[in-house]
């Protein structure tokens, strides 16, 4: 597909509210939603050419954003913060937390 800034967003604007929902449920937190669906958007528009089905635009589009979701969700893994120790009745707890979004996870 050649670079068309018009179709590209004719194109994009149909999908636009269906991959921020996407993004949304994924991440849980609607600024994390936003900049991966901007960030899908601009390597989109970047790789346009590589696209060989225009009819293909959505699955496309899609597969980009699932990929930079899911390294959004690695990068929570990654900044896992340890918890100092808890006191619980004589016995001594460590834990480990990870901030996703506003959820953490034990």
């Amino acid at each position: 597909m050649e670079r068309n800034a018009e179709d590209f967003a004719a194109k994009y604007e149909k999908v636009y509210q269906d991959m921020f929902r996407f993004a949304l449920y994924t991440l849980k937190n609607r600024h994390e939603a936003e900049d991966v669906v901007s960030e899908t958007v601009l390597d989109a528009w970047k790789g346009i050419e590589g696209l060989k089905d225009e009819n293909a635009f959505r699955a496309w589009i899609f597969r980009i954003l699932a990929n930079k979701c899911r390294q959004k969700l690695k990068s929570y893994l990654n900044r896992a913060v340890e918890l100092p120790p808890i006191w619980h009745g004589g016995n001594v707890t460590r834990a480990k937390i990870w901030m996703c979004g506003r959820h953490f996870i034990n």
